[in-house]
């Protein structure tokens, strides 16, 4: 009987690894495409739990990057950076796709439900469904002069 116990918790073990599928995928969202953004491909269902992570830098606009007043260079938290690595206050402006995040934030939109703040390091579990859009926050017809990149690993852990 305790044979059949331990064979029978390694079979409920093994199961339930097999009932999560995880899709991993390597993109790059880059800076000047505009709305509707980045389609990733993925398709998430409410219940599943998804993960990003972003590195790289990318710029809103073509001014001068000595200096913090005029520094247009971000990272995917949307801090701003000089030439020589400072590291400077994000930039506010109530006109860009996401109001609420700062110019060069990396932002997500799942289906219909709104875009939503990512930045760097980013995990949650989905409570709509729909397809995955990814896009840096700035102004909708202004992208034109954005250059750059973040580059990203998404993980998407399927619950069924």
């Amino acid at each position: 009987m305790r044979k059949f116990s331990m064979c029978l918790g390694v079979f409920l073990g093994i199961m339930l690894l097999f009932s999560l599928s995880m899709a991993q995928l390597t993109t790059v969202v880059n800076a000047n495409q505009d709305l509707p953004g980045l389609d990733t491909g993925i398709d998430l269902t409410s219940g599943d739990t998804f993960t990003i992570t972003a590195l790289g830098e990318a710029s809103f606009g073509t001014g001068s990057i000595q200096a913090c007043s005029t520094s247009e260079r971000t990272v995917p938290d949307a801090q701003r950076i000089t030439a020589d690595g400072t590291l400077c206050p994000p930039k506010i402006d109530p006109s860009v796709v996401l109001p609420s995040a700062p110019v060069g934030t990396l932002i997500a939109n799942i289906g219909s439900s709104g875009w939503f703040a990512v930045g760097s390091n980013f995990s949650a579990t989905v409570s709509s469904s729909g397809r995955l859009f990814l896009l840096y926050n700035d102004v909708p017809g202004q992208y034109g002069n954005n250059s750059g990149t973040y580059q990203l690993t998404n993980v998407v852990i399927k619950q069924k």
